[in-house]
Formats: structure tokens, C-alpha cells, sequence
């Protein structure tokens, strides 16, 4: 018999599997070659596909250095973008990450150990009755009113929705004032010092009967204080300062007036404070001789000849 050939349609199958077996096995894929010795000089190199294992154990990255330029190019701060440029080098500065959430009830920031950080904005207007909320179309704070059910108000020392038959309830009494049910209908308020009005919302000004005598009025709570003029003391700058009470005059009497005082001063000296020794001399009084000062005086050393107070006296020859 003759051999018969295998046919060429089945040679051609044969031959076309085998080569599809050897091109799995050699397909090339892409990895970040980080040499050890020299970890900045990163690159992203093709390899078969059958050695991918062998870099991925040796510290390289799979796919391409741009896909981990965030990890490659840290700077270790979160809050700096880590990029590379075109030829897979790290950029040489850090620009700031952008935190803008888009919200505008939150304040944006960033934190260097942890990044960007969205602190809700704060809105309270410390008022019980009232919702603390933030718009989020304008940011702006805002405080609707809480809405009780029909009959009931909301009662602003605690919050809590009450019933409306208790005049008292929504208490009406501000700046710690008292409420009680009037037996004729609606409430009264008792207030505290200082205060008056139907809901004790007024203060009283203790500054309106111009108790400062000399001075200005400083309205307080329940009080006044007193700003006084100068030269006047005491609660309401009633008291004149006694400026004489010191003694400055050295040498004569003083008068104390507003603000001030004068000195009188004893004969013989001058000076605000009397404290200057009037100088007798400075006219010359001692004709034919010396002069010595004294207090409210003065004496003469007269010449040989002459005598006399003022050494005016020629004294006749014998």
C-alpha cells in the first residue's frame, strides 16, 4: 500500500497553533525599571511578558513611570503635587495641591500630615428657637425658625415647642427677668436692677439725672461711673482736690483754687513756689561800698569816709 501524506490543510492548523503558544509566552509588556543603585534614574523599559515576575520582585512597577509619578516623585508632604515632566523626570518644584471642594459651606485647607481637609463652617447665633445652617448655593449662615406644631410656640430659654395657653411659656422676660400669670389675663415681668420696660428690655440710663457734678457720666448696668474734670475727685466729682494739701509753697501762704493753687509768699522771696530768695543787692543800693544780701534785706560794707545805711554819709574829716 501506499503511505499516504498527511494533508496540507492540517499541516497549516499545526503549524499556526505552535506559533500561537510560542507568541503567548513572548508577549511585551511595560514596566518602571527603578535601578537599585540608583533609584531616581526610574524609566519605563518593554520586557516579555514571562520576566515580569522576575522585576516585579526586584522593586520594579508595572505599566509605565508616569503611572506612579505621585509615588516615584513624593516629596513627602501631602500637600504639594508630585508630578514628572515629559521625559520621566521628576519636576523640580512642588506646586500647592488645589483643596477646593466646590462647597461653600466648608473651609478648605491642607493639612502637611494627612492633605486637604473640609472643616464644615461654623454657624450658630447662640438663639434656641432658631436652626444653625449653612446655604449651599451663597455659604452664608443661616437660622430659620423651628417650626412648632399649630397651638404651640417655641420657648427660647430651653428650645422645646410648648403649648400656647401659658403666657409665661414662651418666656417674655428678657435680661433675667422674672415672669408671672397675671390673674386678669397675660403675664407681667418682675426685673432685675437696671432694668425696666413691660419685658424688662430697657435699660435704665442712671446717667439721666447728671449725677457727675463735675465730670462725665459713664452708664453701667444698675450703676454709673464717673470720668471727673481735673482738679475735682469723689464719686460723682463733687469734691474739689485741695492742691494746697502738698504745702508747695516754700516760703509763704497758699491758696488753693480749681486745678491749681497760688503762693503769697513771705517778704523777701519770689518764684510760683516761693522758693526763690529776692535778691536786695541787684540794685546797687550801697553807694561807697559792698553789698550783702540778706532775707527781706540787706547790709553795707561802707568805704573808709562814708557810713550811713546805704553808704551815702560822707563822714567830716577832724
Amino acid at each position: 500500500m501506499k503511505r499516504r501524506c498527511p494533508s496540507l490543510a492540517i499541516l497549516t492548523v499545526l503549524f499556526a497553533l505552535t506559533a500561537s503558544a510560542a507568541w503567548a509566552g513572548n508577549a511585551k509588556v511595560q514596566v518602571c525599571h527603578i535601578p537599585p543603585g540608583n533609584p531616581n534614574n526610574f524609566h519605563t523599559i518593554t520586557i516579555s511578558e514571562n520576566a515580569l515576575q522576575a522585576h516585579l520582585a526586584h522593586g520594579d512597577l508595572p505599566g509605565t513611570c508616569f503611572a506612579h509619578c505621585d509615588t516615584l516623585c513624593s516629596d513627602g508632604n501631602p500637600c504639594t503635587i508630585d508630578a514628572c515632566d515629559a521625559n520621566e523626570h521628576c519636576l523640580t518644584t512642588h506646586p500647592p495641591v488645589n483643596c477646593d471642594d466646590s462647597n461653600p459651606c466648608t473651609i478648605d485647607s491642607c493639612d502637611p500630615t494627612k492633605g486637604c481637609v473640609y472643616t464644615p463652617k461654623t454657624c450658630v447665633d447662640n438663639y434656641l428657637c432658631t436652626i444653625d445652617a449653612c446655604d449651599p448655593v451663597t455659604g452664608s449662615c443661616v437660622f430659620p425658625a423651628i417650626a412648632c406644631p399649630t397651638g404651640q410656640t417655641c420657648n427660647p430659654a430651653n428650645g422645646a415647642c410648648q403649648s400656647n395657653d401659658d403666657p409665661c411659656a414662651s418666656d417674655p422676660c428678657v435680661n433675667n427677668g422674672t415672669c408671672s400669670v397675671n390673674p386678669t389675663g397675660g403675664y407681667q415681668c418682675s426685673c432685675p436692677p437696671g432694668f425696666t420696660g413691660v419685658n424688662c428690655e430697657l435699660e435704665i440710663d442712671e446717667c439721666a439725672s447728671d449725677p457727675c457734678v463735675h465730670g462725665q457720666c459713664q452708664d453701667k448696668i444698675n450703676g454709673y461711673s464717673c470720668h471727673c474734670s481735673p482738679g475735682f475727685t469723689g464719686v460723682n466729682c463733687d469734691v474739689d482736690l485741695d492742691e494746697c494739701a502738698s504745702d508747695p509753697c516754700v516760703h509763704g501762704q497758699c491758696q488753693d483754687k480749681i486745678n491749681g493753687y497760688s503762693c503769697h509768699c513771705s517778704p523777701g522771696f519770689t518764684g510760683v513756689d516761693c522758693d526763690v530768695d529776692l535778691d536786695e543787692c541787684a540794685s546797687n543800693p550801697c553807694v561807697h561800698g559792698d553789698c550783702s544780701d540778706r532775707i527781706n534785706g540787706y547790709t553795707c560794707n561802707c568805704l573808709p569816709g562814708w557810713t550811713g545805711d546805704s553808704c551815702e554819709i560822707l563822714i567830716p574829716p577832724y
